[in-house]
């Protein structure tokens, strides 16, 4: 209840949010979510995976949870919806987080190679994060705080919903039919769970590096304000894989390690309780393309 009592009051701050288009699920008995959802003014849902799987395996747990209440959510609570945007309870939700996915949401039903768009971007390391608009198509899935598109979803993966270990599922290419998603080079959530069905204790550890520092140091008016993605014309497959093999060809390939000059400068001149900013060398940031 405490990651979740986080997560909501960050989403209740976010531009755009509208509690009547807020759906709580819950798995198990309680009634502490049911009362979190009528302080917001929000709807609640219940179900219980214990009397279909074994209070041991967990990831079957999560899996037919997610499962379940995708299907109420998209067939009976929102059924009237084009999209839905999925979040786990283990995040804060940037100022600019429900306007990242506003601005995406023609693009994700037009395009029937993407899956999900996702504000969450696994890989985004704060010295090497360059923009807040920059937009990445990857194969592969990544979940966390993610958006489908509703009637897709329901013809072509609702019917095939893995028992277990379900975003592992979605990670490889036979589960996500070789679709793509979309992410943010910045992302648009800040994970603070200590428990993970995929990351290991010192994978967590490090998520203090993560690019989500960046979007909590500038005030929530400023992040709001540079919410503009710009023209999205450049994502679509054939397009960005154009526009990626150009960057790549122009890119500097740097042989050792040492050749590449660090961006990072800690600021230590003063202790403080906010989160460690972590700046580039006279303003320049570092995109990392891994050459293999």
């Amino acid at each position: 209840p405490g990651y979740l009592r986080r997560c909501l009051k960050s989403l209740s701050q976010a531009a755009g949010f509208n509690p009547k288009q807020l759906l709580l699920s819950q798995d198990g008995e309680g009634d502490q979510l049911q009362q979190m959802a009528k302080a917001y003014g929000a709807s609640w849902t219940q179900v219980d995976s214990s009397t279909k799987v074994h209070s041991g395996k967990f990831g079957q747990r999560v899996a037919l949870h997610y499962e379940l209440a995708l299907k109420y959510a998209t067939q009976v609570h929102f059924k009237d919806a084009e999209s839905l945007v999925v979040l786990e309870e283990d995040v804060l939700a940037a100022p600019d987080l429900l306007l990242y996915f506003a601005q995406l949401h023609g693009l994700l039903l037009q395009d029937e190679m993407l899956l999900a768009v996702s504000a969450w971007n696994e890989n985004a390391l704060s010295p090497y994060v360059a923009s807040r608009t920059r937009l990445l198509r990857v194969d592969t899935f990544s979940g966390v705080a993610w958006m489908l598109p509703v009637k897709r979803f329901v013809r072509t993966d609702l019917p095939s919903w893995p028992r277990n270990q379900w975003d592992r599922h979605f990670r490889k290419s036979i589960g996500r039919r070789q679709r793509q998603c979309i992410v943010p080079e910045m992302p648009r959530v800040r994970h603070i769970g200590d428990n993970s069905l995929d990351l290991s204790k010192s994978e967590r550890a490090n998520a203090g590096h993560s690019a989500s520092l960046y979007f909590s140091v500038a005030s929530p008016e400023v992040q709001i304000a540079e919410s503009e993605l710009g023209s999205l014309a450049g994502m679509g497959p054939e397009s960005y894989r154009k526009a990626l093999a150009e960057e790549l060809r122009s890119a500097q390939l740097v042989e050792k390690l040492e050749d590449l000059p660090s961006p990072l400068r800690r600021l230590n001149a003063t202790k403080s309780k906010e989160p460690q900013v972590v700046r580039t060398i006279a303003g320049r940031s570092w995109r990392i393309h891994y050459h293999s």
